[in-house]
């Protein structure tokens, strides 16, 4: 099994208040939602091929003390 090229891109943006120690964030993972090979295994009962995870969007919130 073969695995053409890809891009496969990651980002982020944060906005910090002054001294307030928080960071609201907005992210994304996988934005080309490329499809890609994470493993394949190939055995004589059986064949199986994982796929890394499609895109993902979110949102944190994270506080430094």
């Amino acid at each position: 099994m073969t695995q053409k090229e890809y891009f496969q891109g990651n980002a982020r943006i944060g906005w910090s208040p002054t001294d307030s120690g928080a960071t609201f964030s907005l992210f994304t993972r996988n934005f080309t939602n490329a499809k890609v090979l994470n493993s394949v295994f190939i055995n004589p009962s059986a064949d199986a091929v994982i796929y890394s995870p499609p895109r993902q969007v979110g949102v944190a919130v994270n506080y430094s003390f």
